[in-house]
């Protein structure tokens, strides 16, 4: 009798499951929730950075920094933060939108930020890289127009039908095939 979830003999689960295992990361890459050691450089997140850095450092009052849902602002320094919506009602109170010194806005990531991001990613997971092809991180910046949240997602569930199929690289045509599932 099988017990759910799938484990194996030392009570761990299996790499029909969990593709950790499978793929000897020591951690989930892709995993929903803001984590710093997943930070992955990238020119429009570093200067965000070094902006609100500036704004922190310098006492210059409030911070406001808005970007699309899944962009990434989550891990960042943690100022007023939101989606691009919260400009206008700030704006329409003065007494709060003049406190704020400090403005950055955050949009998806370019195809090459996209693969970098998954790299950098399952580099820290891992100390390796090659878990998938650069025509998979084509398909996977247009399947997911750059948004991080939904690169996440996609990239674990990628990851974890690999990881069922036994495959190695994750390539194009895996991606496409899970892409038009999920």
């Amino acid at each position: 009798m099988r017990s759910y979830p799938p484990t194996d003999d030392e009570g761990r689960m299996n790499s029909e499951v969990d593709y950790t295992i499978y793929r000897g990361f020591q951690a989930l890459p892709f995993d929903n929730v803001p984590d710093p050691r997943f930070y992955a450089p990238c020119s429009q997140h570093d200067a965000t950075h070094r902006w609100l850095s500036y704004g922190i450092q310098t006492w210059k009052g409030m911070g406001l920094l808005t970007g699309g849902i899944g962009c990434g602002e989550g891990l960042l320094n943690r100022p007023l933060i939101g989606q691009p919506e919260l400009r206008q009602p700030v704006a329409g109170i003065p007494q709060l939108n003049q406190q704020i010194a400090v403005r950055a806005q955050l949009g998806p990531f370019t195809r090459e930020e996209t693969g970098s991001y998954i790299m950098a990613s399952v580099e820290v997971a891992a100390h390796r890289t090659e878990v998938c092809t650069r025509e998979a991180v084509g398909i996977i910046y247009e399947q997911r127009r750059g948004i991080g949240r939904l690169i996440e997602a996609g990239c674990d569930q990628w990851l974890l039908a690999g990881a069922s199929g036994q495959v190695l690289q994750i390539g194009d045509r895996l991606v496409q095939r899970v892409g038009q599932v999920i």
